[in-house]
C-alpha cells in the first residue's frame, strides 16, 4: 500500500480506547469511520445529562461523546444491547456459560454488521484497525478490497490466558489447548488480520512465547487522555499529610486481578488503613471475597465514572493491582497521573519502574503483597516521593500525542 490511507476504526462494545483513537484520528483528517456499538447523539447527551445523570452507566455512556461528526459514525445499538444483557445475566444471576453464548452472539451480530459495511460500500486500498474480537467476516471482505487489516489487542495472548489465571501468572511448560467461545474468535480474528498492535512488552511476551510471528506484532502503550488530566484537581494532599494512608484497588474485582491474594494479605496486616475498591462486582466474587469486603478498613465504591475514579485516585497514596494476566492496565497509568504510589505484578504490563515509582512484585506472591505493603504504609515519605516519579514519567513519555505519533508511524510504515 501507499499514498495517504484513511482509516476504518473499530472499537466494539463500552467505552473501549478505539473510540478516543477514533477521535485522534478524526482530528487528522484521516478517519474515514468509526464503527462503535452505540454512541449518544446531541439530543440524548442533553436529556440523559438532565434527568439521568445520577446512573453510573449513563454517565458512561454520555462519555462517549468525542465531538466528532455523526457522519463519520456507525452504530451497532442493538447488538451492544444484546451484549449488555449477556453482561447482566452474569452479574445478578451468576449464569456465566449463558452469558457467555448471548455476548458471543453479540459479537459475531456486530462483525457481520462489519461485513457488510465493506462488502455494500465497497470501500477500497485503506486500512481497517478494530478491536479484537469484532472482526470475524469482516476480515476477509476487507482484505477482498485490498485494505490493510489490523487486529488491536488489549491483553494477554488467548492461549496463555486462563494458564496465567490459573496458576498463578506462572507461564506453562507446555502448550495450552486453544480457547473456546468469545476467546476462540479473538484468537481467530488475531491470526487472520496482516498486523497485531499489542499494549505492552508483557502481551509480547505471550505472543513470542507462542511463536507469534515477529513481523506481524507491535507494541504501543496507549498512555493517558487528555479528558482524564483535566479531571484530576491542581493540588492534593500526600501520604506524609494525612493521618492514615489510602490504598485504591479499580477494575474487575476478579480472580485474574489477584483479588486472591489481596483477601488472603490483608487479614494478615494489623495497620491502620483503608482500602477501597472500585469496580464491578459479579454475584460470584462478591461471595467469594465476602471476608475481605467484611473487614472494617475495606470499602466498596461501586463502579465509578472516569471523573470519579480521577477524584478518587488523587485522594489515594497507593494502587494497589496485583493483577495475573493484563495488557496493559489503563487504571495504572490513570493512577500514575494522579501521583499514586504503585503496588503491581509484571503480568500487569505497566511501565511502572521497581522502587522508583512503585513496587513490581512477583504474581501470586502473598508474602512480597504483605512485605511491600507494610513498607509503604509505615514509610509515607517513600510514598509521596513514588507518587512524584509517577506523575512526572506518565506525564512526559505516556500521553495521547505520544500514542499518536506511534500509531501513525506504524501506519506510515504499511506497504
Amino acid at each position: 500500500m501507499s499514498g495517504k490511507k484513511n482509516i476504518i476504526i473499530s472499537s466494539g462494545f463500552s467505552n473501549f480506547q478505539l473510540i478516543n483513537t477514533g477521535k485522534l484520528l478524526f482530528k487528522k483528517k484521516i478517519l474515514h469511520k468509526l464503527i462503535l456499538g452505540a454512541y449518544p447523539t446531541k439530543n440524548e447527551v442533553f436529556y440523559l445529562t438532565k434527568f439521568f445523570n445520577r446512573f453510573v452507566k449513563i454517565k458512561k455512556f454520555i462519555n462517549r461523546d468525542i465531538k466528532i461528526n455523526l457522519n463519520y459514525i456507525i452504530q451497532n445499538r442493538f447488538t451492544e444491547l444484546i451484549n449488555h444483557f449477556g453482561l447482566f445475566i452474569n452479574k445478578f444471576l451468576g449464569q456465566k456459560k449463558l452469558s457467555q453464548k448471548i455476548i458471543l452472539f453479540a459479537m459475531k451480530f456486530y462483525s457481520r454488521n462489519c461485513y457488510n459495511f465493506f462488502k455494500t460500500k465497497k470501500i477500497k486500498n485503506n486500512i481497517y484497525h478494530f478491536r479484537a474480537g469484532f472482526g470475524g467476516k469482516s476480515i476477509l471482505e476487507a482484505k477482498k478490497f485490498n485494505n490493510f487489516v489490523i487486529c488491536d489487542h488489549s491483553i494477554v495472548h488467548p492461549i496463555m490466558l486462563n494458564h496465567l489465571i490459573n496458576n498463578k501468572g506462572k507461564f506453562p511448560k507446555k502448550l495450552p489447548k486453544k480457547p473456546t467461545g468469545v476467546w476462540r474468535q479473538i484468537l481467530d480474528d488475531i491470526n487472520l488480520s496482516d498486523l497485531v498492535i499489542v499494549n505492552s512488552h508483557f502481551v509480547l511476551k505471550t505472543f513470542n512465547y507462542l511463536k507469534f510471528p515477529k513481523k506481524k506484532i507491535k507494541v504501543l502503550y496507549q498512555g493517558i487522555s487528555k479528558k482524564f488530566i483535566r479531571y484530576l484537581p491542581k493540588k492534593r494532599l500526600f501520604a506524609d499529610e494525612k493521618k492514615i494512608v489510602n490504598i485504591l484497588f479499580a477494575g474487575a474485582i476478579e480472580k485474574r486481578k489477584g483479588l486472591d491474594e489481596i483477601q488472603k494479605t490483608i487479614k494478615k496486616l494489623n495497620n491502620n488503613f483503608s482500602l477501597k475498591f472500585a469496580g464491578q462486582l459479579t454475584k460470584k466474587f462478591r461471595y467469594k471475597y465476602k471476608e475481605l469486603f467484611l473487614d472494617k478498613r475495606v470499602k466498596y465504591l461501586g463502579s465509578l465514572t472516569q471523573k470519579e475514579l480521577a477524584e478518587e485516585m488523587s485522594n489515594s497514596d497507593i494502587f494497589l493491582f496485583p493483577s495475573l494476566a493484563e495488557g496493559s492496565a489503563n487504571v495504572i497509568f490513570e493512577a500514575m497521573a494522579s501521583g499514586c504510589a504503585i503496588i503491581t505484578t509484571p503480568n500487569s504490563g505497566s511501565i511502572v519502574k521497581n522502587n522508583h515509582n512503585g513496587f513490581i512484585i512477583n504474581p501470586g506472591d502473598t508474602f512480597q503483597l504483605k512485605q511491600k505493603l507494610n513498607y509503604l504504609i509505615n514509610n509515607k515519605k517513600k510514598i509521596r516521593l513514588f507518587g512524584k516519579n509517577a506523575q512526572i514519567d506518565v506525564k512526559k513519555n505516556y500521553t495521547e500525542q505520544k500514542y499518536l505519533e506511534g500509531l501513525l508511524k506504524i501506519y506510515k510504515n504499511i506497504v
